[in-house]
């Protein structure tokens, strides 16, 4: 009978070691998601604002381009080569306006893989919380069968 006993406890002592295991693990990669989680969210709003000054900047440069354009076109005497020029210009905004956009894409990349950390990350919290209550039950399980083992002793005394 005592073997039993002795034998349920290693059993439990065996498995909360490895709920304890389990639960080390899991708080490592929470913690490494967190981690990742803030520099993506660094960069997000890095890209953010750096997206937001280089469409500032090319809408005003467009703006300024367009009012040339204007300038040019109503006069008469507007030469070839200073149209050649506008256009080159203009290509080379729409150029500039295109990776703008690329950016723009590459920041909602980046915004949507922040949600999806931060739904691992709960999803992780919420795995600890259930390991931690697991871990909380073998132990009472433990010293449940440790005191009936020393019931058991004081009886067969």
């Amino acid at each position: 009978m005592l073997f039993i006993y002795i034998f349920r406890i290693q059993d439990t002592n065996m498995q909360l070691k490895s709920q304890q295991n389990e639960f080390q693990r899991i708080q490592k990669e929470l913690s490494h998601l967190q981690h990742e989680l803030k520099i993506k969210h660094r960069q997000s709003q890095v890209f953010s604002q750096r997206l937001s000054e280089e469409l500032m900047s090319i809408k005003d440069e467009v703006y300024d381009n367009f009012q040339n354009w204007i300038s040019l076109k109503g006069n008469l005497t507007v030469s070839q080569k200073n149209k050649l020029c506008l256009e080159e210009e203009m290509k080379n905004l729409k150029l500039l306006s295109d990776a703008a956009i690329l950016k723009a894409q590459q920041i909602q990349t980046s915004k949507q893989q922040e949600v999806n950390l931060q739904a691992r990350c709960y999803d992780l919290q919420k795995e600890v919380l259930d390991l931690q209550c697991q871990v909380e039950a073998l132990g009472l399980k433990l010293q449940n069968t440790v005191t009936k083992m020393d019931n058991y002793e004081e009886m067969l005394m």
